[in-house]
C-alpha cells in the first residue's frame, strides 16, 4: 500500500486476497486493510490452482484509489497473457470514503482461461492521466 499523494490521482499496490474477515473492534485508523465492515487478508500465493479439475472461478484482489479532490476516476482490470488481453472488466468504483479514498475489493472471473502465466493489471484513469499497477499470477 502507498500513502495518498498530495498532487492528485494515485493508486496503491494491487494485492491478491486470501480472504475477508469481520472488522476488528479496535483498529489502527491508518491501516489500509481495514474497511467499513471487514478486514482484507492478503495472500502471498501467486498461483490459482485447479480444484476438483476446474480452475478456481475468480481472482480476488484489493487496491485503494486515491482520486484527485472532486474527481471520480474509472478502473480497468485486465488479465494479460503473451501480450494479449485475455479478460477485461471495468467495474464501477464506489464513492470515496470520509478520507477521500476509494478502497476497492474485486473478483475477476478466470473460468475458461487457459493455464499459464498472466499479468493482472489495474489501471486507474482520470481524464488524460492514467496510473497502473500489476502483478504476475499463474493459473494452473
Amino acid at each position: 500500500m502507498v500513502p495518498k499523494r498530495a498532487d492528485g490521482l494515485s493508486i496503491s499496490e494491487l494485492v491478491l486476497l486470501r480472504r475477508m474477515q469481520p472488522r476488528p473492534e479496535t483498529v489502527d485508523a491508518n491501516d489500509p486493510t481495514v474497511l467499513a465492515n471487514s478486514r482484507v487478508i492478503p495472500t502471498l500465493a501467486d498461483t490459482i490452482t485447479r480444484a476438483g479439475g476446474a480452475v478456481k472461478t475468480a481472482l480476488s484482489a484489493y487496491l485503494v484509489v486515491y482520486p484527485a479532490e472532486g474527481r471520480m476516476p474509472r478502473l480497468v482490470l485486465d488479465l494479460v497473457r503473451d501480450g494479449k488481453v485475455a479478460a477485461r472488466m471495468e467495474p464501477t468504483l464506489p464513492a470515496p470514503d470520509g478520507e477521500g479514498n476509494i478502497p476497492f475489493v474485486t473478483s475477476m472471473p478466470v473460468d475458461g482461461l487457459a493455464p499459464g502465466l498472466y499479468e493482472f493489471r489495474a489501471t486507474v484513469i482520470d481524464g488524460d492521466k492514467g496510473l497502473q499497477r500489476s502483478l504476475m499470477v499463474t493459473i494452473e
